[in-house]
């Protein structure tokens, strides 16, 4: 079964965006740039390491422009197993990949991206 992405606007401030992804695929990025506020829940069948990653690329950036975006303590966003992690970077283009895994791989991504608003601090700033 090849990846699939759902996006799904919630209002004009924010979208819900969720990928399942096998063994050894990369899911369809996402362009988010205007949403900078993202959070990311990781779930599923693992066996493998899902990387969450950016690229600053206009149309489909070639593998080595895609980079593996941070959590806000500067930790990569890589993940062996379910758990929910803030994203602090705000790159052009964002994706999940799979690497590794087997047969049984079967990851679930789900992105909640926010628009900033005016005159409010983030949190992880």
């Amino acid at each position: 079964m090849p990846e699939t992405k759902t996006e799904i606007n919630l209002s004009t401030d924010a979208k819900l965006v969720s990928w399942t992804l096998l063994s050894g695929e990369s899911g369809i990025p996402l362009l988010a740039s205007d949403f900078p506020d993202k959070c990311v829940v990781v779930r599923g069948t693992f066996g493998a390491i899902l990387t969450i990653q950016g690229a600053n690329v206009e149309g489909m950036p070639p593998a080595a422009a895609w980079q593996t975006l941070n959590d806000p303590q500067g930790n990569a966003l890589t993940f062996t197993a379910a758990r929910v992690e803030p994203i602090s970077e705000n790159p052009y283009q964002l994706r999940p990949t799979v690497s590794g895994g087997d047969a049984g791989t079967s990851i679930i991504v789900e992105l909640h991206a926010t628009k900033a608003t005016p005159g409010v601090r983030r949190w992880n700033k």
